[in-house]
């Protein structure tokens, strides 16, 4: 397979106050499971599947933390909203 990068740094960790969550580890997350993963397999995760993962860790940390409202977009939400950010020198294009 294949890896092109495109310039974005994939989100690991989400604060929320003075709390780290982490998609790393895995888990149940809006009734899927995902399994433990390192940075390099999360970064060769396909754009949709992140995408999916991703809402989906976002729903379980809401459910958390009752009244927190997160960008659950399947189009990765814009830079900021802690799904991705711009970092050639780390994601070269």
């Amino acid at each position: 397979m294949v890896y092109v990068n495109n310039g974005y740094e994939r989100a690991t960790v989400l604060m929320v106050g003075t709390t780290a969550y982490s998609v790393l580890p895995g888990g149940t997350w809006n009734g899927n499971v995902y399994a433990a993963m390192t940075s390099t397999y999360l970064a060769e995760l396909a754009e949709a599947t992140y995408a999916t993962m991703m809402r989906d860790f976002c729903i379980w940390v809401m459910s958390l933390n009752p009244g927190l409202t997160l960008s659950t977009s399947d189009t990765l939400g814009t830079e900021g909203e802690n799904f991705r950010s711009t970092n050639t020198t780390l994601c070269p294009i």
